[in-house]
């Protein structure tokens, strides 16, 4: 009898460890595909949840998917008002000697921001690249010391940057997972999707030279709704690609490193993004305007006032299988006049089981003035004669 037992306690222990994983990865479907590349990751940029991954921990050289991280930088720079669009910079002797892909920059020649953005993001220009960082940070060295603690911020814990660019060096790295988190944090600046999207165009120089750009990225041209973010490939690092496209209200992000072709990088990108189409479908969990509880208004022309979401949330979820999300209200239980339209009162917690997906701010629905002497009186009245 107790041998019986030991062998179901076995079994369960047994059933308990597969079906573990399982439940870790919430929005997680199957997707049997044979990946000639070496990993591979499918996120939802707007939660940044995994929606598939295949050896998306291993760390490996990422080529010129590093710049997503430069790009980073710049962008929030910008945001900062650092730098501007139209600044004109002069290119130092140390970017316009950068190997790799250029855009063939003059030492010493002057271009804008712009124009040097748009060569990184287009062209993958090398020594743009460099131009910017030192604009930034003083230096490339110093730049990159930025890079790596930015990386840290976010959680890109498999991540180590040794150069802005991501020509071979010793010791620079990275995952899937890590570029998907920084590619995400890209996309966040509209001002990149402004020439993310440009196909072909021309670098003006002195002397009426010109570099023409191409974008490295070919699925601009063969994947319905692709409009970034990045390419990459040396010989230690294989073809990589960071992709990112939006289908109606859908947009998704798919990384693809180590393959072993261009044509492999450009095929199994657009084939996850595929399966993150065809898979999943965003809905609608929280409607904004929605009340969510009232606040007691303290000297308020009214006793109460609607506590109601500030926005909307959807969430990006499996066509097979919805998901169970709940609610917290965290409200004021009084409030004293006057109380303005939209004024905070609270806020709504969305939880999935253990995991806190967002928290949208509750606000006042209307305006509460402040209750004079007769308002006062009128309550009296109107508590006394509701009681007879």
């Amino acid at each position: 009898m107790k041998c019986k037992l030991n062998r179901y306690l076995v079994l369960l222990l047994a059933l308990a460890i597969l079906v573990l994983p399982f439940q870790n990865a919430r929005a997680q479907e199957a997707f049997d595909y044979e990946f000639q590349s070496k990993s591979a990751l499918l996120m939802d940029p707007v939660s940044g949840e995994v929606l598939f991954e295949y050896k998306s921990d291993e760390q490996m050289p990422i080529a010129s998917v590093t710049k997503v991280m430069t790009l980073v930088l710049v962008m929030e720079a910008i945001d900062r008002g650092e730098i501007a669009l139209d600044e004109v910079l002069t290119i130092s002797k140390n970017a316009a000697g950068m190997g790799g892909s250029q855009v063939l920059l003059d030492e010493g020649g002057q271009y804008t921001v712009s124009d040097l953005i748009k060569s990184i993001i287009v062209a993958s220009g090398n020594d743009a690249s460099v131009a910017m960082a030192e604009r930034v940070a003083g230096s490339e060295a110093a730049f990159v010391d930025r890079m790596n603690a930015r990386a840290q911020e976010l959680g890109m814990e498999g991540t180590l940057f040794k150069n802005c660019t991501g020509l071979p060096a010793e010791g620079h790295h990275s995952t899937a997972h890590d570029v998907a988190i920084m590619s995400r944090e890209l996309i966040k600046h509209e001002v990149y999707f402004q020439y993310s999207t440009i196909w072909l165009d021309y670098l003006q120089h002195a002397n009426n030279r010109e570099t023409m750009l191409s974008n490295t990225n070919k699925l601009l041209q063969t994947y319905d709704g692709a409009d970034g973010i990045k390419t990459g490939s040396t010989q230690e690092a294989g073809f990589c690609l960071s992709a990112t496209a939006k289908r109606g209200d859908v947009r998704l992000i798919g990384v693809i490193l180590g393959a072993p072709s261009s044509k492999v990088r450009f095929q199994e990108a657009s084939d996850l993004l595929n399966f993150g189409f065809n898979t999943f479908q965003l809905q609608s969990v929280i409607q904004p305007n929605q009340v969510y509880g009232q606040s007691n208004v303290i000297n308020g022309k009214e006793f109460t006032v609607n506590a109601v979401t500030q926005e909307g949330y959807s969430l990006l979820m499996s066509k097979n299988a919805p998901r169970q999300v709940q609610t917290q209200v965290n409200l004021q239980q009084e409030v004293n006049a006057p109380v303005e339209q939209g004024q905070p009162l609270g806020e709504l917690i969305v939880t999935e089981g253990d995991l806190e997906l967002t928290r949208i701010p509750l606000i006042a629905e209307s305006a509460v003035a402040k209750a004079e002497y007769a308002d006062h009186l009128n309550k009296i009245l109107g508590r006394w004669f509701h009681q007879e």
